[in-house]
């Protein structure tokens, strides 16, 4: 959806959270496969070609940024919510 410039300006009404990741803890959970977009050659070419592609985009819709290479994803919820419930006020 980040590639239409339609949906970008759409984004930029509602806030928008960037979920980052670290390149060695994608290999670990795409490992499994199951993940079409990454199908027909090496996974994580694919991943960090796409990746690699859209970042600035991402970039460029996001509002903040939070990294999801380590921790517990209840911690990064609770982040997002933090943040939300400052970004109200």
């Amino acid at each position: 959806a980040v590639l239409h410039a339609d949906t970008r300006r759409d984004l930029q009404s509602v806030p928008v959270v960037l979920l980052s990741v670290e390149p060695r803890v994608v290999a670990g959970r795409i490992a499994a496969g199951g993940r079409p977009l990454l199908d027909g050659e090496d996974p994580m070419k694919r991943w960090q070609r796409i990746r690699d592609e859209r970042w600035p985009l991402y970039q460029e819709v996001a509002d903040v940024e939070f990294d999801t290479s380590r921790g517990r994803i209840a911690q990064v919820v609770a982040d997002i919510v933090d943040w939300l419930e400052k970004r109200e006020r």
